[in-house]
């Protein structure tokens, strides 16, 4: 069986002192919903920002739904 693609996904961050400015999260799967992103980030990041509070943004768009996929952002060509 194939493997299911993946992608390297590099989170930027404005935050001052909570969170690093970039996360790198290697081999993602492209089925990751914002929701298991968002759960990857506050295990990830030592401050552990609340769901709510983190705000995903791809070109210049707030991915405010937690049931889109990586995929559904990137679209198939990107990835």
């Amino acid at each position: 069986m194939p493997k299911a693609p993946t992608i390297v996904l590099n989170v930027l961050s404005p935050s001052t002192e909570e969170v690093p400015k970039k996360l790198t999260f290697a081999d993602i799967p492209i089925s990751t919903t914002i929701r298991a992103l968002k759960e990857k980030i506050q295990t990830t990041v030592p401050a552990q920002p609340p769901l709510l509070r983190q705000r995903l943004i791809y070109q210049g768009k707030v991915l405010a739904s937690d049931e889109t996929s990586l995929k559904d952002v990137f679209g198939q060509e990107a990835i």
